[in-house]
C-alpha cells in the first residue's frame, strides 16, 4: 500500500504544480517522491530481511511454504522497490497527461514480455518459483525505464500551458454553454438599474385611477 500511497500523493502534488505553471516546482516534486518511495521501500525490506524467518511464519507455518518464501525474498524484495518507482511514474503520467503512452508501454513490457519470461524462466528453465519472480522483475525493471523515460521526455511547459488555458475558462465555457440575451431581455446590470428607477406597480396604479 506504501507505492499507492506515494502514487496519489505524487498525482496530487505535481499535477497541482503543473496546473499552477510552476514547472521547475513539480520537477523537483518529481524528483522528491521518486527519493521518497525508494528509501522507504529499501528501510521496509531492510526490517523485513533482518527478520525474515518470523514474517516467513506470519503467513504460513508450512515449512515447504517457508522454504518457498525465503528462497524467492531477495527477488521479491527487488520487485517491491521497482513496483514503489513504477507507482510514483503512474502518478506523474497522469499528472503529465500521458496515460496512453504508460498504458502501451505497460501492456508491452510487463504482459507481452513480463509474462512470457516468467514462464520461460519457471517451466522451461525448471527455475519455478524463483524464475516466474524473475521474470516479472525484469519486466518491471523494463517497464520503470520506459515510463520514466516518457515522463522526461514529456513536454511539462506545454502541459503547464494547457492546464492553465483550461483553467481559465469559466465553468459554463468548459461545460460548452454560453448565455445569449434573447430579443429584448435584459442583462442582470440592466434589469437592476430599470428596477431602481421605474415606478412601483402600485402608484402606476393609482394614478391610472385618477385619470
Amino acid at each position: 500500500m506504501v507505492p499507492l500511497g506515494i502514487q496519489f500523493a505524487a498525482a496530487a502534488t505535481v499535477g497541482g504544480q503543473v496546473g499552477a505553471g510552476n514547472v521547475a516546482l513539480a520537477k523537483r516534486h518529481a524528483v522528491t517522491h521518486h527519493v521518497f518511495a525508494v528509501v522507504v521501500m529499501s528501510a521496509i525490506l531492510v526490517i523485513i530481511r533482518a527478520n525474515e524467518d518470523s514474517v516467513a511464519r506470519v503467513f504460513t507455518s508450512d515449512e515447504t511454504d517457508i522454504r518457498y518464501i525465503l528462497e524467492v525474498l531477495d527477488i521479491i524484495s527487488l520487485y517491491l522497490v521497482l513496483d514503489a518507482v513504477h507507482g510514483v511514474n503512474t502518478g506523474l503520467v497522469r499528472a503529465l497527461g500521458q496515460q496512453l503512452k504508460a498504458s502501451i508501454a505497460t501492456l508491452c513490457c510487463y504482459y507481452a514480455l513480463g509474462m512470457p519470461l516468467a514462464i520461460v524462466f519457471g517451466f522451461r528453465m525448471e527455475m519455478g518459483v524463483r524464475g516466474f519472480w524473475l521474470g516479472f522483475t525484469l519486466a518491471m525493471a523494463l517497464q520503470d525505464l520506459t515510463v520514466s523515460s516518457i515522463i522526461v521526455c514529456a513536454d511539462w511547459n506545454l502541459a503547464a500551458k494547457g492546464d492553465g488555458a483550461r483553467s481559465d475558462k469559466t465553468d459554463d465555457e468548459r461545460d460548452g454553454v454560453h448565455k445569449q440575451l434573447l430579443p429584448g431581455q435584459l442583462s442582470d446590470g440592466d434589469y437592476i438599474e430599470n428596477q431602481s428607477t421605474r415606478p412601483s406597480s402600485r402608484r402606476v396604479s393609482h394614478a391610472g385611477k385618477g385619470f
